[in-house]
């Protein structure tokens, strides 16, 4: 099979295509034929080595992926060869290859409506939103949820979820197209923080009171501006950094403001509950059915052009989310 490598840290530009043997599995684990993958903007920090996980070299990339089942272990009962299912992968590598072996339970099957590439980035987007949205900061209909970086992947996720959920939403982000897809997608209220201040606009829109729910995707000044805009007793879910940035923390803030400010990991939700992922896709997958969510692919790259893939995440210019397709659609 061929798999995209990585044998020492730095640029993108570095990977290489090789031949790699078709990974065995064992009693509790399923191999899938991959057939996309997500190109998430984390990777940079993995190659550069500055990703919480370090991946020992040589090591190949990608935290999910899309396929269809090609073999089971002994011990798999709920998973059958032919099934099209979605995964997140063991350290969160391995995903940009034509076979990957992962734990049966970490296996999710797609709906037949679901094109491949749109189950690719399913779980680093509409799971982890709605993790964030309904298991950490337990979002009601009555809520006012503000998005930071509206326009990526887990962003423009969290605002379809959230209208799906029936809150009203603000959407934050730094170009008029990012904002244009957020308001598609049900965000009442855009924001353009290039162009505007955050903390003013959201009081505004508010009334002074602030947001009841901020799903915070970037970090950095962000993050502190968030702290600015939430209301009292809010609710802030920190579910990654965009930016690379991970800014500090004022107590003196939470202390005033008496707020959550709370993490949301799908990746050790995975390790230490992942009978949760079932339950949230029971959910999401009933809002795909209605049309409530409707995953976006910003563009989609074959395996061989792996560091162009995620040079265009770096820019930062993608609406949605960027997969490497390995069999087609």
């Amino acid at each position: 099979m061929k798999a995209v490598v990585c044998r020492s840290l730095g640029p993108p530009e570095g990977l290489s295509i090789e031949d790699a043997p078709i990974p065995p599995y064992g009693p509790h684990d399923v191999r899938i034929a991959v057939h996309g993958a997500s190109c998430n903007r984390n990777e940079l920090l993995k190659l550069q080595g500055r990703y919480q996980f370090k991946s020992e070299l040589p090591y190949t990339p990608g935290a999910e992926a899309a396929g269809v089942v090609s073999g089971v272990g002994d011990a798999v009962s709920e998973l059958r060869v032919g099934d099209r299912v979605m995964t997140s992968l063991v350290g969160s590598r391995g995903a940009w290859a034509e076979e990957v072996v992962v734990r049966a339970d970490w296996v999710i099957k797609v709906p037949s409506a679901m094109s491949f590439v749109q189950a690719a980035g399913f779980m680093s987007s509409y799971v982890s939103a709605y993790e964030s949205l309904v298991h950490t900061a337990n979002t009601t209909a009555a809520d006012i949820v503000l998005v930071t970086g509206a326009g990526g992947g887990l962003g423009l996720a969290a605002v379809e979820i959230a209208r799906a959920i029936g809150a009203t939403v603000i959407a934050v982000a730094g170009s008029e197209e990012r904002l244009l897809a957020a308001g598609k997608a049900g965000a009442l209220h855009l924001v353009n923080h290039q162009r505007e201040s955050m903390r003013e606009r959201v009081l505004e829109i508010t009334l002074g009171r602030g947001a009841d729910v901020i799903i915070e995707v970037v970090g950095g000044d962000m993050l502190r501006q968030a702290q600015r805009c939430i209301a009292w007793r809010g609710r802030i879910a920190i579910t990654g950094f965009a930016s690379f940035e991970i800014p500090d923390v004022r107590p003196i803030i939470v202390l005033l403001k008496a707020f959550d400010l709370r993490g949301s990991n799908l990746y050790q939700t995975m390790v230490h509950k992942p009978s949760l992922l079932a339950e949230y896709c029971d959910q999401l997958f009933e809002w795909f059915a209605r049309g409530s969510i409707q995953p976006q692919v910003s563009r989609i790259y074959p395996l061989s052009e792996a560091a162009a893939a995620i040079r265009y995440v770096e820019r930062g210019e993608h609406v949605g989310k960027v997969v490497l397709s390995m069999r087609g659609p």
